[in-house]
């Protein structure tokens, strides 16, 4: 089964909707995928967008969003206590975009 965790990126800012940012213990309990779908404001129209998980001092491969919205979080980020997530994105003008990373309680 596929489980989704929605976040809302504006600008810079991410937030999840997850309640206090901790993903339940149910959502991994099954070892289904979990999906990252985001939904941006509009400075990030046209943009190639990839996510970026890391834990501590490791960073996992980036994630390209599959039609510009979705991800599968690696299951390495999501074993044992927490990871961040932050998006990055360029513009076909050249522009480089990013969020400031947002820490997801496992």
């Amino acid at each position: 089964m596929i489980r989704k965790i929605n976040f809302e990126v504006d600008e810079n800012l991410i937030k999840s909707d997850l309640k206090n940012d901790t993903i339940p213990r149910e959502l991994l309990d099954n070892g289904d995928i979990v999906m990252a779908e985001f939904e941006f404001s509009s400075d990030w129209d046209n943009a190639v967008k990839v996510a970026q998980f890391s834990k501590g001092n490791t960073e996992y491969d980036p994630q390209i969003l599959e039609h510009g919205i979705t991800c599968v979080i690696p299951k390495e980020a999501l074993d044992g206590g927490f990871f961040r997530i932050a998006v990055l994105g360029k513009t076909r003008t050249g522009k480089h975009l990013r969020t400031y990373s947002k820490l997801i309680t496992v």
